[in-house]
């Protein structure tokens, strides 16, 4: 399992201590409003948390917890999973209120992807935001991710975008 650090954040693979923070995270409904399932009990939590943890054993590639460097707080998670219907791994990215509008997610994103793309090669990358929640686009966008399908699932105001590596590659310079 990998660890990554950025220049705020350290995104590392959760662990069982971080179950409690991670499940109040997915409870909290502000904090999910624009989340297709909403904030979910701590059951839910629970398979959220253990899928995560089958993805790194399974893929090598999963969500990370993501802590503040300079004070260890937890700020919430971002990171790839595998999704039926998707043809590459799925972004997600959740952040606590407190840490809102700060650029912690974004960079976090931006983290993640440079190393899925340039580490693990993987071809493609897709996320799913809700048309309510600009902040999430303009950071999809700002990564260079394009407008893929605007009903995703058939869910309207659910629109998934993707990008692939040659598309973050050349928008990095090719390197």
């Amino acid at each position: 399992m990998t660890t990554l650090q950025s220049e705020h954040l350290t995104l590392r693979p959760y662990v069982e201590a971080d179950f409690d923070i991670m499940a109040r995270l997915h409870g909290t409904p502000a904090v999910m409003v624009h989340m297709r399932d909403g904030a979910v009990s701590r059951e839910d939590a629970r398979c959220y948390f253990d899928s995560y943890a089958r993805n790194w054993d399974t893929n090598g590639i999963s969500v990370w917890a993501l802590f503040r460097t300079h004070d260890d707080a937890y700020v919430g998670e971002c990171g790839f999973w595998l999704r039926e219907g998707f043809a590459g791994y799925a972004l997600r990215y959740i952040l606590a209120e407190p840490y809102w509008r700060q650029g912690l997610a974004g960079e976090a994103a931006e983290t993640a992807l440079q190393w899925a793309f340039k580490s693990r090669q993987i071809p493609e990358v897709n996320a799913v935001s809700h048309v309510d929640n600009p902040g999430s686009v303009r950071i999809l966008r700002r990564l260079g991710f394009s407008l893929a399908d605007t009903a995703h699932k058939n869910l309207v105001g659910m629109h998934r975008y993707r990008i692939t590596r040659e598309d973050w590659l050349q928008r990095e310079g090719g390197s």
